[in-house]
Formats: C-alpha cells, sequence, structure tokens
C-alpha cells in the first residue's frame, strides 16, 4: 500500500518560506503553460493563415492559367469564325459607337470589302446615349462614304425593322414590297470592335423576325494587331465608350459613376493628363464651363485645379491630388450620363462616295431611306438621356489596325481541335459587349492613387 505525504511538519525550520517558495514555482509552471499553449495557438494561427494565403494564391493561379488559355480558345474561335463567315457573306454590316464612330471603323475591314466586292454598311449603335440631331449628323456625314443606319438594339430596337428592310428582309408581320433594286441579303455578317454592341444588334434583329434567320450569320470580332502602342486619341475614345447604361431608364449620372468604382473611363498606356489635353483641344472652352460648371481657367493644368477645387478632392493628408489623378476623376465622370460624345466635321470626308459603288443600283432606295431616319431624328432635335453632354469635336483617325489578310489565312495552330467551341464562343461574347457592364471597383484605384500622391508630396515637404 503506498503512503501518504505526511507533508511538511509544523516545526520545520523556514516552512513559511519553503511553503512560498513552491507556490512561486507552481505559478511561474502555470504562467510557462498558459506562455506556452498561446505560442502553440499563434503558431496554429500562423500557419492556417500562411495555408489559406498559399490556397488562395494556387486558386488565383489556377484561375489565372485558365483565363488565359479560355481567351486564347477564344481569340482562336473567334478568328476561325471570322475566317468562315466573312467570306461567306455578300453584305458586311460594320457596328460603330454612335458616341465616337470614326474610332470604330476599320479601314482594313473596309478596304478588304471593296476588294472583294462586298456591300458594306454602317451601322450607328447606342444611338440612345447621344442626342438625335448629332445621330442625324452622323448619318449624312458617314452616308456621304456608304449606307448608314442608327439603330437602339436595348432601348426599343428603334431603326432595327429599317435595317431589316434595306437588308431585303423586312418584318413579316408588314406587308411591304421590296422595291425591285433592293436584293434580299443571302448572307450578312456584323463586324466590329469589342464592346461596340454586335452581339446585342444581332439579338434585336432576330427579335424583331421573331425567327433564327439563318441568312444573318455569328457576329464576329475585329481583333487588332498586337503591340500597337496607345495614342491619346485611342485612349479618349476608350474613356468615351468604355461604358454605357442598358437603355435610358438606367440612365448612369457622374456622381453614381464615381461612387459605384466602375471602370468607367479608365485608361491605359496614356497619362491622363495628355487624355486631358486632346479633349480639350477638340472643344470650346466655353462649352467646357458649362458642361462642368466651373470658373474661367487657363490650360490643362488650370482646368485640373479648377476642377478639383469645384469637386472638393482632397488626399487624406487634405491636400489637392496631383493632375494626373485628377485628370482620371474627369475621364470618369465623362462617360456617365449625360456623357460626352463626338460629333462629326463639317468638311466633305476623303474617302466620299468610297463604298457606295458596290451598292448599284440600291443607292437611290438606300438613300432615301436614310433621309427619311435623319428627317425623323432632326424632328427630335436635341432631347433624350444625352441631353447636357459634353460635345466635342471627332478626330479624323479610324480605329486600330487589324490584319484582315492575316486573320482569313489558315494556319496549323488556328484549325486545333478547341474541345469546346460552346465554352470558346461564351467567353468571347462576355468580352464583347458585355463588358460595358463591368462594375468592379475603380474607387479604391483612386484612393491609392491619392495616398500614394500624397506620400509624394510629403516627401517633397520634407
Amino acid at each position: 500500500m503506498k503512503s501518504k505525504d505526511p507533508g511538511i511538519p509544523n516545526s520545520w525550520p523556514l516552512k513559511a518560506e519553503m511553503l512560498q517558495g513552491l507556490q512561486e514555482k507552481q505559478a511561474k509552471r502555470e504562467e510557462d503553460m498558459v506562455r506556452r499553449r498561446a505560442k502553440a495557438k499563434s503558431n496554429a494561427k500562423r500557419d492556417h493563415k500562411n495555408e489559406e494565403i498559399h490556397k488562395r494564391e494556387a486558386h488565383r493561379a489556377r484561375e489565372a492559367e485558365r483565363r488565359e488559355k479560355r481567351a486564347q480558345e477564344a481569340e482562336q474561335w473567334q478568328t476561325q469564325l471570322l475566317r468562315k463567315n466573312l467570306p461567306q457573306a455578300d453584305v458586311v454590316l460594320q457596328v460603330l459607337d454612335a458616341r465616337d464612330p470614326m474610332g470604330c471603323r476599320c479601314a482594313a475591314l473596309e478596304s478588304w470589302a471593296l476588294e472583294n466586292q462586298k456591300r458594306l454598311m454602317f451601322v450607328l449603335t447606342k444611338a440612345d446615349v447621344v442626342t438625335p440631331d448629332v445621330v442625324a449628323k452622323w448619318i449624312i456625314a458617314l452616308g456621304q462614304i456608304g449606307p448608314t443606319v442608327a439603330v437602339q438594339a436595348e432601348a426599343g430596337r428603334e431603326g432595327i425593322r429599317e435595317l431589316l428592310l434595306l437588308l431585303g428582309h423586312p418584318v413579316p408581320s408588314e406587308t411591304v414590297k421590296l422595291p425591285p433594286q433592293l436584293k434580299a441579303a443571302a448572307a450578312v455578317v456584323v463586324v466590329g470592335y469589342p464592346g461596340t454592341g454586335k452581339r446585342a444588334l444581332c439579338k434585336a434583329m432576330r427579335q424583331e423576325l421573331k425567327t433564327t434567320a439563318a441568312w444573318l450569320l455569328d457576329a464576329c470580332k475585329l481583333r487588332p494587331v498586337a503591340g500597337q502602342a496607345p495614342t491619346v486619341v485611342s485612349a479618349l475614345h476608350s474613356a468615351l465608350c468604355s461604358h454605357v447604361p442598358r437603355g435610358a431608364a438606367n440612365a448612369t449620372s457622374a456622381t453614381k459613376a464615381v461612387a459605384s468604382g466602375s471602370h468607367a473611363g479608365v485608361v491605359s498606356g496614356v497619362e491622363a493628363t495628355d487624355v486631358i489635353k486632346e479633349l480639350l483641344s477638340r472643344v470650346q472652352q466655353q462649352t467646357v464651363l458649362r458642361h462642368f460648371r466651373l470658373p474661367a481657367f487657363e490650360g490643362a493644368e488650370g482646368f485640373l485645379k479648377i476642377f478639383a477645387e469645384d469637386r472638393k478632392l482632397k488626399t487624406q493628408k487634405n491636400k489637392l491630388p496631383n493632375p494626373p489623378a485628377i485628370a482620371q476623376r474627369v475621364l470618369t465622370e465623362l462617360s456617365a450620363l449625360p456623357g460626352c460624345f463626338c460629333e462629326p466635321a463639317d468638311a466633305k470626308p476623303a474617302d466620299s462616295s468610297r463604298l457606295w459603288p458596290s451598292h448599284g443600283d440600291a443607292r437611290e432606295v438606300l438613300q432615301q431611306a436614310m433621309t427619311q431616319q435623319v428627317a425623323a431624328l432632326n424632328s427630335r432635335g436635341k432631347s433624350g438621356p444625352a441631353l447636357g453632354a459634353l460635345v466635342i469635336a471627332s478626330s479624323s483617325q479610324c480605329g486600330p489596325n487589324v490584319d484582315i489578310a492575316g486573320a482569313l489565312t489558315k494556319s496549323e495552330e488556328d484549325e486545333l481541335d478547341l474541345g469546346g467551341d460552346d465554352a470558346a464562343s461564351e467567353e468571347s461574347e462576355l468580352d464583347d459587349d458585355d463588358m460595358d457592364d463591368d462594375e468592379e471597383g475603380l474607387e479604391g484605384e483612386e484612393e491609392e492613387e491619392f495616398e500614394g500622391e500624397e506620400s509624394e508630396e510629403d516627401m517633397d515637404d520634407e
């Protein structure tokens, strides 16, 4: 039987000191135990956090790889689609954003259409975010080059029926007798740069016809030649056409555009201040003063300073942001309604009547339809959700260069089995017109820029 510990006898010398020492040792052991447990818990938490970070990084890497693969497949699929549909079509609808049609024109596509005797027509999309009088001016200006029709694919489908009639495929419910000069198009292809509204146009045409319209081929995207350096003109075009609300009912004010943190107005590869200089060079100062409700200013730097003071833009250290950050804020407001768009020059275009010969005897009918649409638009004058927009002079430059001949040339890489055309098609479509609705955060980026500018200013002050 185990004997019981008798403890420390009361008569033991220095018993109190010994008991105190034992208690201190016990307390120290308990403190050490608590410290080890806390350290183990901290290490476990740190390891768990590191593991989560590694998981997120691995997930991002997989997602990036997946997106890159899908983008390559989408590009390959679009190349094959362009190679298949463009030669097959007898009518090419070149889609132009009505806010800056010149920036959406593809010189290579127009030259190819002429060389291959294709009937090419301009289609001005998103006409609901441009005042009717300016749309009418564009029909007249572009109409000197070739047939032009303005449509609102998502705001009542206005202009779609007229376009179908000119293609020789009137809506079945309408008992319209086609003029003998107007030939029904055997195959029509819709072509344009990303974000111009190609898919929405095809959808609106099929909805009006209430059929799949076998003669209407899949829309094709124009992919600019890689390696082209952006210019201030192309950057301003991107800022103007980077975002558009879905119809007039969803008009987005400048305040909401900034607060939403959307990517509207974002430019890359070019200094934002240079884009503002390009903007100011294409509009009278009085017009800018009225639009932004600002006092008089001198030069681009003066405009940015006055704009920041009027909008009470401050960094976290209560200083004015530097000019690039202010310029980016201006471009963000530009793309929101009432917005900003271009009006054509009064001068006759250098390539006047270039595309008309391929339409033959139908020219008179097409011009008559254009005249009727211009009259209808002019009767509305300055109205609609774009009333009060900043109207600037259009540039004479066309859109980015596109290698049409190269895209139509077969290669072994282009003929690889993609194994997922539907996925590639979906990715391509989402990358095209649906990118207008991308509302990912810009506000955070602006705040980071402002913070960075504060630190630079602080360093200068020091």
